[in-house]
């Protein structure tokens, strides 16, 4: 039995007025009116602690909903998709506040819940919950409302993964009061709380120096469990928008201040560990994995008919048994949906993954399942990708797409890999030029200056979770995909991302009117869940000002914060339970781990599967095929009915590579048909095209510059298409090689050439010999105009990297590399174009950055105005020296 949870005095914390409204709630007893239910998902100690807390605090449990033998409140169930409205109340193993699901409406031994204490949303009640008002927190809500002697409000307290800062309460010291205000507005519109004077239910308190009275108050009270955490990990958290690891951030010696040879070493220490061989504990890997526990048990399992038809006899046997020993009873056949609780099957497609989605029954993968042996604990198969169906179908464009993986290693690398195969790209351990996209947790490296060369798309593990996560082959542009931290941490966030339910009902055929699959849904349904149907109405489980918590993807007000801090010497010592991220981040990894240790289980068996398959129909074919006609199978016949013309495979893969973009050119669908008829295609994305359609004058758009950034996209005029159109083939155009490009395909505008001062054809020569930012930094200030986004993708396509503040060791460093480049460039004799470390694009709105940019033997800062980007990428020369290019003061 678990340990009872102690009793804890509550001491009431000195907020506010303004904290007082926002963030609490003042009731006699602290849970006074909270009406209870505990998701079983949660271990059961925990559960035990949870709910001696909230009866300490006054909560009452919610009456449980009577299914006789067809649901446990202890079990797990799954989510509903596109099922009939009766079916929440039919897979509701509570009663809600307002709903009296199969009792009197004026029955008072009925509790109807309004909270649910869950540490997810994968709970088949979160819809109906969310739409009767019922609160949805994590366990941390009890404990913190416990300790502090009053109500928190539930917002705060969210497990939706889409509140980034739920449960987190931050203060902050010595920082500017505009980067104060907007850090704290975007905590809380992310599900967090602040606090202005430090207190002892604050969780994170934000400095950038080890200094003031804040700073030591947290290193007085060490036993709260404060963290002094620089500003810089919300930065990154935000721009990813998942949590970050925070160990780099943390006070008194955050790594991210140090060298970074020192922050390398001590990163190393946290990536992910490979997880142990699918064969070590269980002998061959073909025998699949003992249960660690009877984590099933009570729970009924069926095998739908499409596995068995994949699996032998032998394998569903194996599998049987090992279902057993983890405590499940195995259906023979799906012939009775009310007593069945899981559905194992590997494809959203068929009969039997439709009902039981639209039943609300759990539907897992065998991959998901060999983790819950391995792992001893039954989770929710939409907590992760792999555990959840996959379409049967692959993702729309996939197929054309070559995925190499660099930067991200042991199961991290071997996750992605998996990922990338199931959705019908195809990966490849090294990088050529067939390749279209590069996935890395860093932008260095080999690879990453190679993709970068040739123009490959190069994004994180975020663009291929994301596409898996929608099943949609997704742009590469979306800053999420392309954002790199200061610290290589990437490698340890991998396959955080979960399933998104509100995307699964595009996969289930949804019954209308008196369908037959409308019918056979409500053969389950019993007489108290029809009556939903009879005109009960959901009511609201509170009448708080603050009771609706409803859709969270609602847009949420985003209060200004403009109060002044004070360091107060009269906060609480209150003892706090809090979960480093550390442990977080090894509990993430051995999850993952697990996960792919489960996967290379099923890959396995399902390649010996397939083996065996194809001997026993090899040998029941043999004796038709031994009077085949030699000549036919001959291998010179094959190649000559393959193609009559040797060069025919070589044009067709030459063709196929062929990306348009067009800008200012419009196409008739005829023209387009064709361009697809001849192996082309039409893109809006520079980094994937290789020719540049524009029309009879130059621009200087953003398709133009950054096709010039790319340093290998022809730019040509209308009339190469068509010409290509009517020879049906495509007409090579090469600047490098041919002083003159075929016909007048090279665009030719001399009042532009003469206004921007620049030659096209001399500008492509240029480009294709090397990037122009290829090995710079440039950081980018607040205002200037075009924005940082432009800019930087500009700078980034080009071969660099762009930023807007740098650490202050790392900017030192820069600045002496780029007087170490002048030396050199002036004792060549030649400093036309000097590709510098560090340059900083900027406007006169931020003269008073500038000082920090200058070097010790710089006579002026090394700033620049936009065109050092903008003309830059047109001459393709980098004129350091050239005052046009240097910002006015206003």
């Amino acid at each position: 039995m678990a340990q009872e949870a102690p009793v804890v005095q509550p001491r009431r914390l000195q907020l506010t007025e303004t904290e007082q409204k926002m963030f609490v709630r003042t009731t006699d007893q602290v849970f006074g009116g909270v009406v209870y239910w505990i998701n079983p998902s949660i271990e059961e100690g925990e559960r035990m602690q949870i709910a001696q807390l909230l009866k300490h605090g006054g909560a009452r449990p919610a009456t449980l909903r009577e299914h006789g033998e067809r649901m446990d409140e202890s079990k797990l169930n799954g989510v509903i998709v596109n099922g009939l409205p009766q079916m929440a109340s039919h897979i509701a193993r509570f009663h809600l506040a307002g709903k009296r699901q199969g009792s009197s409406s004026n029955d008072a031994s009925v509790l109807g819940a309004t909270h649910v204490i869950s540490p997810d949303t994968h709970f088949g009640e979160y819809a109906e919950c969310m739409r009767a008002g019922v609160r949805v927190v994590t366990g941390d809500w009890v404990l913190r409302s416990i300790m502090a002697g009053w109500q928190y409000v539930e917002r705060y307290f969210s497990p939706s993964t889409r509140k980034l800062f739920s449960g987190m309460i931050v203060s902050v010291t010595h920082m500017p009061p505009g980067d104060k205000e907007t850090l704290l507005a975007s905590v809380m519109a992310l599900g967090g709380q602040w606090r202005e004077r430090m207190c002892a239910d604050v969780t994170h308190l934000i400095v950038m120096q080890a200094q003031g009275s804040k700073y030591e108050f947290v290193q007085r009270n060490k036993q709260l469990g404060i963290r002094a955490i620089l500003p810089h990990w919300f930065k990154e958290s935000l721009n990813l928008l998942r949590r970050v690891p925070q160990e780099p951030f943390l006070f008194p010696d955050p790594p991210m201040l140090r060298s970074e040879d020192e922050q390398m070493a001590l990163l190393s220490a946290t990536q992910m560990v490979s997880p142990p061989d699918a064969e070590s504990a269980n002998g061959s890997a073909y025998d699949l994995p003992r249960p660690a526990s009877a984590c099933m048990k009570g729970y009924t399992v069926a095998i739908s008919l499409e596995l068995r038809n994949q699996l032998s006899d032998g394998a569903v046997a194996r599998l049987t048994q090992r279902l057993n020993e983890a405590g499940a009873a195995v259906a023979g056949a799906v012939d009775d949906w009310n007593t069945l609780d899981v559905l194992l099957c590997q494809h959203r497609s068929g009969y039997e993954y439709a009902k039981a989605s639209r039943l609300g029954k759990i539907v897992g993968t065998l991959v998901w399942l060999y983790q819950v042996f391995i792992s001893g604990t039954l989770t929710p198969p939409t907590r992760r990708l792999l555990h959840y169906p996959v379409p049967v179908v692959a993702v729309e464009g996939m197929d054309r797409a070559v995925i190499s993986v660099s930067g991200y290693t042991g199961v991290a690398r071997q996750f992605l890999r998996t990922l990338i195969l199931a959705m019908g790209a195809r990966y490849t351990p090294h990088l050529s030029r067939e390749n279209t996209h590069l996935i890395t947790a860093s932008c260095s490296g080999r690879k990453y200056a190679a993709a970068v060369r040739g123009g490959i798309d190069v994004v994180n593990h975020l663009w291929i979770e994301q596409c898996f996560q929608r099943w949609r082959m997704l742009g590469v542009t979306h800053p999420n995909f392309t954002y790199y931290p200061t610290l290589p941490m990437l490698n340890a966030m991998v396959g955080s991302t979960e399933i998104d339910v509100r995307r699964l009902d595009y996969w289930v055929n949804k019954p209308a009117g008196a369908s037959i699959a409308e019918w056979s849904d409500m053969d389950v349904l019993s007489d108290s869940d029809l009556a939903l149907s009879n005109g009960m109405d959901i009511a609201g489980g509170s009448d708080n000002e603050d009771s609706n918590q409803l859709a969270e993807e609602d847009d949420e007000d985003v209060r200004s914060i403009s109060a002044s801090v004070d360091g107060g010497d009269d906060e609480e010592n209150a003892a706090a339970t809090r979960h480093t991220s550390r442990a977080a981040a090894m509990a993430a990894s051995r999850s993952l781990g697990e996960m792919m240790r489960a996967a290379n289980i099923f890959e396995k068996e399902m390649r010996r599967e397939r083996q065996y398959r194809s001997r026993t129909r090899n040998t029941m074919q043999l004796g038709a095929d031994a009077n085949v006609d030699a000549e036919d199978q001959s291998p010179q016949k094959q190649h000559r009915a393959g193609s009559d013309n040797p060069n025919a495979s070589k044009r067709r893969k030459t063709e196929s590579r062929v990306r348009i973009m067009l800008t200012h050119v419009q196409l008739t669908p005829a023209e387009e048909d064709q361009i697809y008829a001849m192996g082309g295609e039409i893109v809006h994305n520079a980094s994937a095209a290789t020719h540049l359609v524009i029309g009879n004058t130059f621009k200087r758009t953003l398709k133009v510059l950054l096709a010039l950034a790319t340093g290998r996209t022809f730019i040509v005029q209308r009339p190469w298409l068509d010409d290509s159109l009517a020879a049906g083939v495509w007409i090579d155009v090469d600047y490098v090689t041919s002083s003159s490009p075929t016909k007048s395909y090279a665009l030719e505008d001399k009042a532009a050439e003469k206004r921007w001062g620049f030659n096209l054809r001399e500008t492509m020569k240029r480009a294709y010999s090397r990037q122009l930012f290829q090995g710079v930094m440039v950081v980018i200030t607040p205002n200037t105009d075009p924005g940082f986004d432009m800019l930087r993708s500009l700078v980034e396509t080009a071969g660099g990297r762009a930023v807007s503040e740098l650490p202050q060791k790392r900017l030192q460093k820069l600045l002496q590399a780029n007087d170490r480049a002048v030396r050199k460039a002036r004792a060549e004799g030649d400093t036309s174009d000097i590709a510098l470390p560090l340059i900083v694009v900027t406007c006169p709105q931020d003269a008073h950055m500038w000082p920090q940019y200058v070097s010790e033997e710089s006579t002026r800062p090394w700033v620049y105005n936009v065109d050092i980007v903008l003309t830059g990428l047109m001459v393709q020369r980098l004129e350091v020296f050239n005052e046009k290019l240097y910002p006015n003061r206003e």
